[in-house]
């Protein structure tokens, strides 16, 4: 009698977290829901979690869900003493593993979090401090945290799961300069290159990763160079390590420069008042290059772009920025995509699609609080309404981009396809067309290649439910 009572004791154990298969999911009273969140994982899967107050328990918790067959199976809450924020996250053998930060003590604290999907389970690794974070670059089986302290150190620590965690130190110094110095009071745009970039960063500090190295460039306009500093992630201790300084002097009066990084070649877009280049340098040999731009070198016009000369005029103006990124064409070769962005209310950040979904969730952290502080140093002060981040993530951007598409060679390729291997998708339409949809709070949303899955709370029916459109950008 006792064996079948323990028994029974289990079974019901496993199903208070494990419910019948159900396409809706819905939580027991006393639970204060702070909001959702949603991630990919092993590239073509979603997983989501529900952020809620236990107010029976005194509790705050993270509430996995996973999406197995388009059920949603409710698993073992993460526990927490203090409301959490999600910093990153990333596929495991298992699952994914959750960054996440929380307060202690008034002290910042991050954890990792491996999340089972399968079995439910979690496993959490030993707090570190957050103070000094600057950006989190995220792979999909790994995360890369970059830090910095008041000597304008720059650590990182990268995360494989809660028991691989690897860190390593670059000192500033005389010979890394260029790149760390007053790296404390400035912010990091951490660069996605696995996915298709539009608009790129226009922050002078940007960090990317490039076959397995870390790779931080700085742009001085007052210097008229781009200072890199490349290091393997992988290393370990402290690391003694000098950064290159690719100088770019093809104008007298040099006004205005983007970089972007793609693979092993930097690419300076240079602006003076009245002329442009691009230098294409292969970061492993030194080696420079000078593209020669005309208006019958351009591969693709967007529809408000009607010279060189006019795009120049207009991106070299107080309230612009230019902008340059590189994408991969389906032949392999590299598309050249410039544009310019008005600096007063654009922000780059690959990851502002999560973090729209806390925007009224009082569920922002560090990135946000950054782009916050870059958005303030652009925007003219003065009476007016409030520049809030709801205004950036849905303002529509006005196209003004042209595109030249170059061989390995770096030889301009007028004739050449400037279709890309990445899919381009406007996340912007798909998230404002989910958020203005009437009935539904608590929004999340992933993107899983040609689908846009939503996680969303029915306040009709007072149920938690996930719907897939299929995008056809």
């Amino acid at each position: 009698m006792k064996k079948l009572l323990t028994l029974l004791l289990l079974i019901a154990i496993s199903f208070s977290f494990s419910p019948p298969n159900s396409s809706t999911l819905k939580l027991e009273k006393g639970y204060e829901v702070i909001g959702t969140f949603s991630g990919d994982f092993n590239s073509d899967d979603s997983f989501h979690l529900i952020i809620a107050k236990n107010t029976k328990a005194k509790q705050h918790e993270l509430i996995p869900v996973n999406n197995k067959d388009g059920n949603l199976i409710r698993l073992q809450p993460i526990v927490f003493k203090k409301q959490p924020s999600i910093v990153s996250y990333h596929s495991n053998d298992n699952g994914v593993s959750i960054i996440a930060s929380y307060e202690e003590k008034k002290d910042e604290l991050m954890q990792v979090i491996d999340l089972n999907l399968e079995t439910g389970t979690h496993t959490r690794s030993k707090t570190f401090p957050a103070k000094g974070f600057k950006t989190a670059i995220r792979k999909e089986d790994k995360n890369h945290l970059l830090f910095s302290n008041e000597n304008d150190d720059l650590y990182v620590k990268t995360i494989m799961d809660c028991n691989n965690i690897n860190s390593l130190r670059v000192a500033l110094s005389e010979e890394n300069k260029g790149v760390l110095e007053g790296l404390d009071d400035e912010t990091i745009d951490a660069v996605k290159t696995d996915e298709y970039v539009q608009n790129g960063s226009i922050n002078s500090i940007k960090a990317y990763v490039i076959d397995n190295d870390i790779v931080l460039t700085r742009d001085d306009n007052k210097g008229k160079s781009t200072n890199v500093l490349r290091f393997a992630a992988n290393a370990k201790g402290d690391l003694d390590i000098k950064s290159k300084s690719y100088n770019f002097n093809a104008f007298e009066k040099h006004k205005k420069t983007s970089t972007y990084v793609n693979e092993d070649k930097l690419f300076q877009l240079l602006l003076s008042k009245k002329k442009m280049t691009f230098n294409v340098i292969n970061l492993s040999s030194d080696k420079l290059e000078a593209l020669n731009l005309s208006d019958g070198t351009i591969t693709k016009k967007s529809i408000g772009f009607t010279s060189l000369e006019d795009f120049i005029k207009q991106a070299t103006k107080g309230s612009k920025e230019p902008t340059v990124t590189v994408n991969t064409s389906k032949e392999g070769k590299s598309v050249i995509r410039a544009d310019y962005v008005d600096k007063a209310d654009y922000s780059y950040n690959y990851n502002w699609w999560w973090h729209h979904q806390w925007h009224h969730q009082m569920m922002m952290m560090w990135q946000q609080q950054q782009m916050m502080r870059q958005i303030k140093v652009n925007t003219p002060t003065g009476f007016g309404p409030k520049l809030i981040l709801e205004d950036i993530y849905y303002k529509p951007v006005k196209h003004h981009y042209f595109e030249i598409v170059i061989d390995a060679d770096n030889i301009i390729d007028q004739d050449a396809t400037t279709e890309t291997k990445l899919l381009k998708v406007d996340k912007k339409k798909h998230i404002k067309e989910l958020k203005e949809k009437k009935g539904l709070d608590h929004m999340s949303s992933v993107f899983l290649g040609d689908t846009f899955r939503s996680f969303v709370y029915d306040k009709k029916s007072k149920v938690f439910k996930f719907e897939d459109k299929q995008i056809n950008d």
